[in-house]
């Protein structure tokens, strides 16, 4: 692989991650719990399906690692869950769409928190066709763990 070649997948990683959190953090920053603001159940899915997207793409961009992304996924699928049973009786309520609006931002914080740690090189590694080859340097590294 060329040096360009290395350069422009470096450039496309970051451009990739700097979109993601500036979506993310439009979609948030356009909802509200305080004061007169209402968080509506629309703009819980759309916040819910931005993360999703988040965590799709820290892990083919190598922000998080496949054990971090399933962790962030079960996070989602319990708010889900909780979403489910808040909606037995037909509706969400004020308090309701405020408590799941404080979960995602506890999940949204936490997303952020792994796409920042630079622990992960999965996805980079993957997007250049060496995810699951053995190379001297990683027969090295894997011995150390």
């Amino acid at each position: 692989m060329s040096t360009l070649e290395v350069e422009t997948l470096k450039k496309n990683k970051r451009l990739t991650y700097i979109l993601l959190t500036g979506c993310l953090s439009t979609v948030l920053s356009s909802i509200a719990v305080a004061g007169s603001n209402v968080v509506t159940a629309r703009q819980i899915n759309n916040v819910q399906e931005m993360q999703a997207e988040s965590i799709k793409q820290g892990v083919k961009v190598g922000k998080l690692t496949p054990k971090e992304a399933k962790k962030l996924r079960s996070e989602q699928h319990d708010i889900n869950t909780l979403e489910r049973k808040m909606r037995a009786n037909g509706s969400l309520s004020g308090e309701e769409l405020a408590m799941l609006f404080k979960r995602l931002e506890e999940a949204r914080n936490n997303i952020n928190k792994l796409l920042r740690n630079n622990m992960s090189s999965y996805g980079a590694l993957e997007s250049i066709g060496l995810r699951g080859r053995r190379t001297r340097s990683s027969d090295a590294h894997t011995s150390l763990q």
